[in-house]
């Protein structure tokens, strides 16, 4: 603690003494800045700035084709069929509660009832690499959704057996 109160002190009394050196002086002569009348000072020209470049034209990057796949024929419908099943899939935690018998129960039928589309997707994905992509920047908003969901129930089901098999179903082969 003594110390610190030191420390503290030196400071204070660094700072008063840089505030008495920083008083104005008496005047002082200001120096000669002026060209005798003999001379002529000569004019400064002024630089013209030089031109920035122009930016490079812009490259026309052509979104992939997209190729039909897993009974999906644009981005646009695997986007859809994607919504459509985060919908669903969010209404399954919904009903569940807390109950993760129930819930292990509900994402089982929804991967049974859903087996086609799951798989379907897959397919596309493969088929157009960039698909997944796409598709995750858009629905980042319905994925926070279903975490906040998912969560609670989650942290309270993570070794629940019945679980944990329902959801490997949603990843199919």
């Amino acid at each position: 603690m003594q110390i610190a109160r030191i420390a503290l002190a030196s400071v204070l009394l660094l700072g008063a003494c840089k505030e008495k050196k920083e008083e104005p002086k008496t005047e002082a002569k200001p120096a000669e800045t002026t060209p005798k009348p003999t001379e002529t000072a000569p004019t400064p020209t002024p630089t013209p700035p030089s031109p920035t470049p122009a930016p490079p034209p812009p490259t026309e990057t052509k979104p992939a084709e997209t190729k039909p796949a897993g009974g999906f024929n644009t981005q646009a419908d695997y986007e859809a069929k994607a919504n459509e099943l985060m919908t669903q899939l969010i209404s399954v935690f919904e009903k569940a509660g807390t109950n993760c018998d129930k819930l292990a129960d509900g994402v089982s039928k929804f991967a049974d009832q859903h087996k086609k589309e799951l798989t379907g997707a897959k397919e596309f994905e493969k088929a157009n690499p960039d698909a997944e992509k796409q598709l995750t920047e858009k629905m980042k908003p319905r994925q926070q959704e279903l975490a906040a969901k998912l969560g609670p129930i989650m942290q309270k089901c993570q070794a629940h057996q019945g679980l944990k098999t329902a959801m490997l179903k949603l990843e199919p082969n």
